[in-house]
């Protein structure tokens, strides 16, 4: 529980320092590559953490005696597609 919690919080800062005017005479605002990203880099990294906690959570319900649920595993799978293709698009859109 205390995991999502700090999750969301990491979430709600980033989005804050990105989306949020910075203070100060002389600060440009972010281009659209900056954002995007960073938005990229958010999204790789929240999807890849619902993938492990979909992936563990599927090993408990195996270790716990069960079969396990057919819908945790492929989910798991989705996620971490998913991760790898926001992974590659902030690859691709990084300042070089």
């Amino acid at each position: 529980m205390i995991a999502k919690i700090l999750v969301i919080t990491a979430f709600l800062v980033l989005l804050m320092y990105v989306l949020l005017p910075r203070r100060g005479p002389a600060v440009m605002a972010p281009s659209r590559e900056r954002r995007a990203f960073a938005a990229l880099c958010l999204a790789a990294v929240l999807l890849l953490l619902a993938s492990a906690a979909c992936a563990a959570f599927w090993l408990g319900s195996l270790s716990a005696g069960g079969q396990g649920s057919r819908v945790l595993l492929p989910t798991a799978a989705v996620l971490l597609a998913l991760a790898l293709a926001c992974g590659l698009g902030a690859l691709l859109k990084r300042n070089r």
